[in-house]
């Protein structure tokens, strides 16, 4: 009110009154309606939120910082710096303001991690935290904001020389730039090669490609071999390993007022392949090393992926516009659910999972489609079908390999008509699908698509293709 110009006046015995004419009075009301009222924390929040501002700044914090952010006064802020600051002495971290400088904390990197660890114990629930340790939030339909830290890092722009050189001194590299990508960042991967040889360079360097797609540090290695000499090339041998990897992790593009957030759900696996790696493994937080690694990728391809698609073509023809929304469907739920099985007892045949384990992996991986945080846009998850429905990928391979060992593949198929009938004009992929549809028709269109020439599973779907939204 006081932002605005509006007055109250207490009365004793009465109460506050609005001391404003009539048409303020509505003007209020219109306000209220467009405008969001700043949010009022009580001491303890507002002590908080100040000790949290504090342990995380990098430099000194201006008293009017907290006065204007807390709309409070100094003296309110001095108090609650006091508070602030005796709580510090426990972990000795001391509290300093400086005039002119500001206030700032002074202590080593092992008090701020234990003052850190105790902010979040005593303001989250313990049974919140438990759930964050041991299990999955999105169950419970949990949302959690977590702001952490990033030290030690810089940018280089990968047209320049440091680009080359950082290369050079590297151990480990890693991508996570798109699978069409890789060919353009190769040729300076492989600059970055041939100055470790010139330079008599023998420590290893490993490269992987954390990339949506099978073996890509594999395809990666081919584009930069092709761009290396002979003599570079036996070097690479010897010194340069690309272990191949699976990444698994929903990273939805969603929109933030801080343009560097990110939000992700709480589940990850990130597998690497043992095998491949040069010179000393690395320990790595949260890398699984992988003996069979093509178990895991086709399992993350096969329901995951697999899933991911199904729920998104089937969403799109129903109407929907994220992943949760599709899977809440009745009907989208029981096909998706269904053509997951069916892939998985494919899996289960192939690399010897456990049954039991691996139908409870996929009710997980559902119960990750229904996460209403991560607001997962159906054309994001459904972009480019040409290349999931080719013959190496998510739709067709899982459907091919169950097929192959005589297993039920009918939700599978469903699903590939799903797929060919996406229709997003923005989507070049789709456009160029629905022309090779109009122009080749649907079974010769199906054969180049899929790489499927059996005539008695083209003809399943071209009948998925007409039936698909009849059935759902």
């Amino acid at each position: 009110m006081t932002q605005n110009d509006f007055h109250f006046i207490r009365k004793p015995g009465v109460g506050l009154i609005l001391d404003e004419s009539v048409e303020n009075q509505k003007l209020i009301l219109e306000l209220l309606e467009v405008e969001s009222i700043p949010k009022e924390y009580t001491k303890e929040e507002r002590r908080r939120r100040i000790l949290g501002e504090l342990l995380y700044a990098e430099e000194p914090l201006k008293s009017y910082y907290f006065t204007s952010k807390f709309h409070i006064s100094e003296g309110t802020l001095s108090s609650d710096l006091d508070e602030v600051g005796h709580w510090l002495e426990s972990y000795e971290i001391r509290l300093i303001r400086r005039p002119g400088l500001g206030i700032l904390l002074e202590g080593d990197e092992r008090s701020y991690r234990q003052a850190i660890a105790n902010v979040v114990y005593e303001s989250i629930d313990e049974s919140q935290i438990m759930q964050l340790l041991c299990g999955d939030p999105t169950e419970d339909g949990m949302s959690v904001t977590v702001h952490i830290p990033i030290t030690d890092i810089s940018g280089i722009n990968s047209t320049t020389p440091e680009m080359v050189d950082a290369l050079a001194e590297a151990d480990l590299v890693t991508t996570a730039v798109g699978l069409v990508i890789l060919p353009r960042i190769a040729p300076t991967i492989a600059q970055g090669i041939a100055k470790r040889k010139a330079q008599g360079c023998t420590q290893a360097l490993n490269i992987i490609a954390c990339e949506n797609a099978i073996r890509a540090s594999s395809q990666l290695k081919e584009a930069v071999y092709g761009a290396l000499s002979e003599e570079d090339r036996a070097y690479a041998d010897e010194y340069v390993g690309f272990p191949d990897c699976s990444v698994d992790r929903i990273v939805p593009p969603v929109k933030s007022e801080n343009f560097i957030d990110v939000v992700v759900e709480n589940y990850y696996e990130w597998n690497v392949e043992k095998a491949s790696f040069k010179g000393e493994i690395p320990e790595i937080a949260g890398m699984n090393l992988a003996e069979n690694l093509m178990a895991y990728i086709e399992r993350k391809l096969f329901t995951l992926n697999t899933g991911h698609a199904i729920t998104a073509y089937l969403g799109t023809l129903k109407g929907y516009s994220t992943i949760d929304e599709a899977i809440a469907d009745e009907k989208i739920y029981e096909i998706v659910h269904a053509a997951m099985t069916e892939s998985g007892d494919g899996l289960i045949r192939k690399h010897g999972f456990d049954a039991e384990a691996h139908y409870h992996y996929i009710d997980k991986i559902i119960g990750r489609f229904k996460n209403p945080y991560l607001k997962d846009d159906v054309t994001r998850v459904g972009r480019e079908p040409l290349r999931k429905l080719s013959p190496t990928d998510r739709l067709t391979k899982p459907m091919m390999t169950a097929y192959g060992y005589g297993l039920p593949v009918d939700h599978l198929i469903l699903g590939m008509g799903a797929a060919l009938k996406y229709n997003n004009p923005d989507d070049a992929q789709s456009a160029e699908m629905q022309n090779k549809l109009k122009e080749h028709g649907l079974i010769a269109a199906i054969q180049e698509i899929t790489g499927i020439t059996d005539a008695e599973l083209v003809g399943r779907i071209v009948n998925a293709y007409d039936t698909v939204a009849s059935q759902i």
